[in-house]
C-alpha cells in the first residue's frame, strides 16, 4: 500500500494571553516536529493523555490551524500552506469527525438540512437527487430516512455521532479523522460506532487517523498506535506489537492504566507522579524526565530522538 499522508517535522505554537490587559503571552508548544505517515486503507491510532497535542494535530492536518513550520503531503502534493481558496479541493478529500456530537451539528439544521451542507458545497449530485443521496448516507451510518426531518436536539448522542459521520463522509474523501468520536458515548455504543467507522473503511476504501486518549478503545481497533506526550511522538509500532512489546515509559503506563475486554494479558502496575508547575523542567533533556520511573543519570540534560528498535517499531527513550 502506498502513503497517502505525510506529516514531516510539524511545529505548532500557541501564544496565550492571562487576561486582555496583559502585554506578555506565553507559549505553548503545542506541535514539536511531529512526523508520522498514513498507509492508504489503515487506521492510525494517535494516543495520549489530555493536553499532549491529539486534537492540535488533526486540526492542523485538515488545516483548522496552520502549522509554523514543517511539511504535509497529500498524495505527495504539498499543501502545508495552501490558500484558503486552493484549501477547498484538499478539505473535500480529509474530513474532520468532532468529539461532541451535539456542539458540531447546527440546532437550526434538521439532519437533512446538515447532510445535505457538504453536497451544496461540493456540487455533488443535482438538486433534484440530493435528497436521495442523504437518504443512501443516512443508511450507510445505519439510520433510516425518517431521521432526515428530525434535529439534533431529538437524537440520542450515539445517533448524533452517525448523523456527523455521515455529514464526514458525504464528500467522498479519502481520510477520515476521528477526534475521541465515542468519549461520550456509552460502552455498548462505542462498541457499534468502532464497528461502523471499520465497515465504512471496507465499503470506501477510506484511511483513518483516530484520536483518543484510551489505549484500550483501539487496541483491536487500529493498524498502528502512535503515542504522543507534551506535543511529541514518543512510540510508534503496530498495535500488537506495541501493547505487548511497548518500550517507551510512558506508554507503558498508558497500557498499565487501561483496561480491556479483549485480553487477559497480565500487566505491570505503573503509578506516574502528577505534573504540576512545581514540576522540575529540563529544558535540555526528555519531556518525559520529571516523571519517569525509569530516569537515567543522562536523561535531564539529553534530548532522546525517534529511533527503530525494530521493523517498524520506534522510540523516543535514551534507555531503549
Amino acid at each position: 500500500m502506498s502513503c497517502i499522508l505525510q506529516i514531516k517535522n510539524i511545529k505548532k505554537t500557541f501564544h496565550i494571553k492571562k487576561s486582555f490587559f496583559d502585554f506578555k503571552s506565553r507559549s505553548i508548544c503545542a506541535l514539536d516536529n511531529v512526523s508520522l505517515d498514513l498507509i492508504e486503507g489503515e487506521t492510525l491510532g494517535i494516543v495520549g493523555e489530555s493536553g499532549c497535542g491529539k486534537t492540535t494535530l488533526g486540526k492542523t492536518i485538515v488545516r483548522l490551524y496552520r502549522p509554523d513550520e514543517g511539511q504535509m503531503l497529500y498524495k505527495k502534493k504539498d499543501i502545508t500552506f495552501l490558500s484558503e481558496s486552493r484549501l477547498f479541493r484538499y478539505r473535500k478529500m480529509i474530513q474532520f469527525i468532532f468529539q461532541d456530537p451535539l456542539a458540531s451539528l447546527n440546532p437550526r439544521f434538521t439532519v437533512g438540512d446538515i447532510i445535505r451542507e457538504p453536497l451544496d458545497s461540493f456540487s455533488i449530485g443535482s438538486k433534484s437527487e440530493r435528497n436521495s443521496i442523504i437518504i443512501k448516507l443516512l443508511e450507510k451510518v445505519e439510520l433510516s430516512g425518517e431521521f432526515i426531518r428530525r434535529y439534533p436536539h431529538e437524537l440520542s448522542n450515539g445517533q448524533r455521532q452517525r448523523i456527523g459521520i455521515a455529514r464526514a463522509i458525504a464528500s467522498k474523501p479519502s481520510i477520515l479523522i476521528a477526534d475521541e468520536p465515542v468519549s461520550s458515548l456509552d460502552v455498548t455504543v462505542q462498541v457499534k460506532i468502532l464497528n461502523l467507522f471499520k465497515t465504512l473503511q471496507k465499503d470506501l476504501g477510506i484511511s483513518i487517523i483516530f484520536i483518543s486518549h484510551d489505549l484500550s478503545i483501539i487496541e483491536n481497533f487500529a493498524d498502528r498506535v502512535a503515542v504522543m506526550y507534551r506535543g511529541k511522538i514518543v512510540e510508534i509500532a503496530k498495535s500488537n506489537e506495541l501493547y505487548n512489546n511497548p518500550q517507551h515509559p510512558y506508554t507503558r503506563a498508558l497500557i498499565s492504566a487501561a483496561t480491556s475486554l479483549y485480553t487477559t494479558r497480565k500487566k505491570e502496575k505503573i503509578y506516574l507522579e502528577e505534573e504540576n508547575e512545581n514540576s522540575p523542567k529540563y529544558p535540555n533533556g526528555c519531556s518525559f524526565c520529571s516523571r519517569c520511573f525509569m530516569k537515567a543519570k543522562d536523561c535531564p540534560e539529553k534530548k532522546p530522538v525517534l529511533k527503530e528498535v525494530s521493523d517498524g517499531h520506534f522510540v523516543r527513550c535514551l534507555l531503549v
